[in-house]
C-alpha cells in the first residue's frame, strides 16, 4: 500500500483536482441548463406543434437556471466558510469539552491530541454526532489551522483504543493531503445542483390549482391547461439526475483519496490491523456506517465509511468496496463479518483513561527539574529532515507525543483544557525565565491586566511550566489552540493586548516570542475575522525572490555564526534563477520585515513553498545542528505557510 510521502506534490495534486472539480461542475450546469430547457420549451411549446427552439426562452431559463444553481452554491459555500465547524453543525455534532469527564470522550481527544502533536498540526477541536449509531468519522475544514475532527457515537462506543487510532490517523491523513478543502467545495458546488429538484417540487405543489391564459407568437389569447405543474414535475425528475451526477462526481473524487487515506494511517501508526478492525466492524454493525442526518447525502464524500449505505462495486458509492480496502490492510480476511466481535476490547492504555482524573490528581506537583538557560541550546539536524517530514507523523513521534502528555503536570492539562486557563498558560510561556526585573514587570503588567480567575490560574501554572523542558513550548501552544478558540471576540482582544505587554516588558521581542505570536494568530486570526494573506494566489517564483531572501537574511543573522554563509547556502539551495541582493545588516531585518515577507510568500504555489523552506533550512545548518531559537523560526515559517513541521523531538542534544 505505497503512499506518496512529498508533502508538497500531494498539495499541487489536490489543487489539481480542485480545478477538475470546477470544470465537472460547470458541464454539468451546462448539461442541466440544456436539460430544463427541454422540459420548459415541450411544456409551453411541444402541445401547439410549434418549434421549440426559442432563443429568448432559452436566454431566460439558462439565465434562471445559472442564477439558481450559481446561487444555491455560493450560499452554501459562503455558509460553510471559515472552518470545519459550521460543516460539523450541519451534521448535527456536538463540540465535545476537553474538560470531560466521560472516559470515552476522554480517549478520543487524548488520541486525537497524541496525532496532532505528532504532525505538528494545532490540535482540532473534536465534534460528537451523538444521535449517529453507525461507525464512522470525518474530518472537514479550509486548512490546519480551522479543521474539526468528528466522529459518531458508534465509532466512540464499539471501537477500541487502537481501532480508534487507525480512524483518527485516516482522518489527519485527509488534513495534511490537503483533501478537505476539496471536500468542503464539493459540498458548496453540489448544493446548487440539488435546488434543482427542491424548485420543482415546490412549483409542482403550488400551481397545480391554477389556470393560465397565454398570447400565442401570432398575437391570439388562448385559455389552456397549466403547463407549471409539468414543468415542476420535469423540474424535479431533473433534479435527481442531478443527484445521480453529484454522486458520480463524488465518487469519482473520493475513491482513490480513501485507498491513499488508509495508507497513510498504517505508515503513520504501523499498526494496519487497527484500522482493518475498524472497517470489520463496519461490516458486522447492521447499520454499518450510515448517516442518518438528512444532510448526509451532500457530505457522504467526507466520510471514513460509505455514509449512504451502498457498498459493493456501486458506481454511485463514494468510497471502494469495504471487503476490498479489508483486505489490503489484511490478507488473509476471507470476507466473513458473522464472525466479528463488536465489543471493544480494553486495553492496559484504555484503563488508565477510564480513570484519566484520578490517574492525573496523583501528578499534581510532579514534573521534570527546572530548565536551564536556553542560550546555546542546540539539536543535531539535518536540512532535509523538515522537508521530508512535512505532512507526515511517524511512529516514534506518535509514541513521544503520548508519553509527553502523560508525563505533563496535571495542574497544566487542565488549565490548557479551559479556555481562560488556555491564556494563562501561554501567558506562563512568556515569562522570562533568567531576568528577574524583567520577569517581575511582567507580573506586574499581569495583575493589572487579566481577570483574577486568569491571574489566580497563572499563580498555579506558572511554576509547572517554567519546569518543563524548552521543548514543550510548542506542543503547548497547539494543545491550548481549541480552547482558545472558544474565547469570545473581547477576551480575544484582550488577549492580544497582554500578550504585547508581556512582549514589550524587556523593549525587545525575541524570535520565540514573534514565533509564537505568528503561529497563534496563524490558528485564531481567521476565527475572529482576521486574515494574514490576501486571496490571491502567486503562480511563479518571480514576485518571491525579495521576500524570500528577507526571510533567508532574518535566519543568517539568528544563528549566531557565519551570516554571510549561511546566507549564501539558502540562496544556492533555492536554486530560482535569479539575481540576489546582497545580505542586509542586521539592522534592516528586522521581524516587522520578515512578518510581511512571509505574507507574500504564504500566498505561494506549493512548488515554490518547497523551495523556500528547503532554502530556509540550508541556512540554518551549517555545522549540522540547530539552536532552539532557529528551530522555533522554522516551525514560525512553516506555519506562515501552511506547511505542519512535526517537533524536532528527540536527538542529540547539547545545553
Amino acid at each position: 500500500m505505497a503512499v506518496a510521502t512529498d508533502f508538497f506534490s500531494r498539495q499541487e495534486t489536490a489543487r489539481r483536482n480542485t480545478a477538475w472539480l470546477i470544470v465537472l461542475f460547470l458541464v454539468a450546469v451546462a448539461g442541466l441548463v440544456g436539460a430544463v430547457y427541454l422540459v420548459i420549451a415541450l411544456a409551453v411549446h411541444g402541445s401547439q406543434g410549434e418549434s421549440l427552439w426559442d432563443p429568448s426562452l432559452f436566454g431566460v431559463v439558462a439565465l434562471g437556471t445559472g442564477i439558481l444553481v450559481g446561487g444555491g452554491s455560493a450560499y452554501r459555500t459562503a455558509s460553510l466558510a471559515g472552518g470545519g465547524q459550521h460543516v460539523a453543525e450541519l451534521l448535527g455534532g456536538r463540540l465535545v469539552d476537553p474538560r470531560t469527564r466521560d472516559p470515552d470522550e476522554r480517549r478520543l481527544l487524548n488520541v486525537v491530541e497524541e496525532m496532532a502533536l505528532a504532525s505538528g498540526c494545532p490540535v482540532p477541536p473534536v465534534y460528537l454526532l451523538d444521535q449517529e449509531p453507525g461507525i464512522n468519522a470525518f474530518a472537514a475544514g479550509d486548512d490546519p489551522n480551522n479543521a474539526v475532527i468528528g466522529v459518531t457515537r458508534g465509532t466512540l462506543e464499539r471501537l477500541s483504543r487502537d481501532e480508534l487510532q487507525g480512524v483518527i490517523a485516516h482522518e489527519f491523513s485527509h488534513i495534511l493531503n490537503g483533501d478537505m478543502r476539496l471536500n468542503v467545495r464539493l459540498m458548496g458546488l453540489l448544493f446548487g445542483i440539488l435546488l434543482i429538484s427542491v424548485t420543482g417540487w415546490t412549483i409542482f405543489r403550488s400551481t397545480q390549482s391554477l389556470s393560465m391564459t397565454y398570447r400565442t407568437r401570432g398575437g391570439d389569447r388562448r385559455e389552456g391547461v397549466n403547463p407549471l405543474p409539468l414543468i415542476g414535475l420535469g423540474l424535479w425528475l431533473l433534479g435527481y439526475v442531478g443527484v445521480f451526477v453529484g454522486r458520480l462526481i463524488k465518487a469519482g473524487v473520493s475513491r482513490q483519496r480513501e485507498y491513499l487515506a488508509d495508507a497513510a494511517a498504517v505508515q503513520f501508526t504501523r499498526n494496519p490491523l487497527g484500522l482493518a478492525g475498524a472497517l470489520k466492524k463496519i461490516g458486522a454493525l447492521e447499520g454499518g456506517s450510515r448517516i442518518v442526518n438528512p444532510h448526509a447525502e451532500e457530505a457522504s464524500h467526507l466520510f471514513f465509511g460509505e455514509a449512504l449505505g451502498l457498498s459493493g462495486w456501486n458506481p454511485l458509492a463514494t468510497h471502494p468496496p469495504l471487503v476490498e480496502r479489508i483486505r489490503r490492510l489484511d490478507p488473509t480476511f476471507d470476507g466473513d463479518f458473522t464472525v466479528i466481535e463488536l465489543a471493544p476490547t480494553r486495553s492496559p492504555r484504555d484503563e488508565e483513561e477510564i480513570h484519566w482524573r484520578e490517574v492525573t490528581a496523583a501528578k499534581v506537583g510532579a514534573g521534570p527539574s527546572p530548565r536551564g538557560p536556553l542560550d546555546g541550546r542546540t539539536m543535531a539536524f539535518s536540512p532535509e529532515l523538515p522537508i521530508a517530514r512535512l505532512g507526515t507523523i511517524e511512529p516514534d513521534g506518535l509514541r513521544s507525543a503520548a508519553r509527553m502528555l502523560g508525563e505533563l503536570p496535571a495542574e497544566v492539562l487542565q488549565a490548557v483544557h479551559d479556555p481562560l486557563g488556555a491564556t494563562a498558560v501561554i501567558y506562563s510561556l512568556l515569562l522570562d525565565p533568567r531576568d528577574e526585573a524583567i520577569r517581575a514587570r511582567q507580573w506586574e503588567r499581569l495583575v493589572r491586566m487579566v481577570p483574577r480567575e486568569v491571574s489566580e490560574t497563572l499563580e498555579r501554572v506558572a511554576g509547572p511550566v517554567a519546569a518543563l523542558d524548552v521543548g514543550w513550548r510548542f506542543p503547548l501552544v497547539e494543545l491550548a489552540i481549541p480552547a482558545l478558540k472558544r474565547l469570545n471576540a473581547i477576551r480575544f482582544r484582550e488577549f492580544l493586548e497582554v500578550l504585547r505587554g508581556l512582549m514589550e516588558a524587556d523593549r525587545r521581542v525575541t524570535l520565540f516570542e514573534y514565533a509564537l505570536r505568528r503561529v497563534l494568530m496563524r490558528a485564531l486570526g481567521p476565527e475572529f475575522g482576521w486574515s494574514p494573506r490576501p486571496p490571491e494566489t502567486i503562480e511563479g517564483w518571480e514576485p518571491l525572490v525579495e521576500s524570500v531572501a528577507v526571510v533567508l537574511a532574518g535566519l543568517a543573522h539568528a544563528g549566531g555564526r557565519d551570516a554571510a554563509t549561511a546566507y549564501a547556502r539558502g540562496l544556492e539551495a533555492l536554486g530560482w534563477p535569479a539575481r540576489y541582493p546582497p545580505l542586509p545588516p542586521a539592522s534592516e531585518v528586522g521581524l516587522r520585515e520578515i512578518d510581511l515577507a512571509l505574507n507574500t510568500l504564504s500566498c505561494a504555489r506549493p512548488r515554490w513553498k518547497r523551495s523556500v523552506l528547503k532554502a530556509c533550512a540550508a541556512a540554518v545548518e551549517q555545522d549540522g545542528r540547530v539552536t532552539v531559537e532557529e528551530e522555533e523560526l522554522l516551525r514560525a515559517i512553516s506555519a506562515a505557510l501552511d506547511c505542519p513541521m512535526p517537533l524536532m523531538v528527540g536527538g542529540d542534544e547539547q545545553g
